[in-house]
């Protein structure tokens, strides 16, 4: 395996504060307003329709969950990353979940990483 020296590597991650914030703000709108909506209108009395938008949301949760902790496999197995080396997380300040290979990886296992929650998710 290629062992790539110090002056080879460089980070190409994009930072979350570089995305524009109102695809952030939009993104939170269009996964939280049904829920928040429905609530308001009719309340949680248990019905199926409440219980169907309460699964959604979890599902949406879950997803999301499900969708960094592959990212963290990926690099893990493509990557060669040791398990101690990924922590995942949540960023108040941009109100994102993230997984973050704390080492330098091949952009090969890197890239396959980074695409399987596309597949799997």
């Amino acid at each position: 395996m290629h062992n790539p020296t110090e002056n080879q590597l460089r980070d190409v991650s994009i930072p979350m504060n570089a995305l524009p914030k109102s695809f952030i703000l939009i993104s939170m709108v269009l996964s939280f307003a049904p829920v928040i909506i429905h609530v308001l209108r009719w309340g949680y009395n248990g019905d199926s329709q409440s219980d169907l938008h309460l699964l959604g949301f979890v599902l949406v949760v879950a997803l999301l969950v499900l969708h960094e902790v592959t990212h963290g496999v990926g690099w893990i197995i493509f990557g060669r990353v040791p398990v101690n080396q990924i922590r995942f997380g949540f960023a108040l300040k941009t109100m994102t979940p993230y997984a973050h290979a704390q080492t330098a990886m091949l952009v090969t296992g890197y890239r396959i990483g980074a695409v399987l929650p596309l597949i799997i998710t």
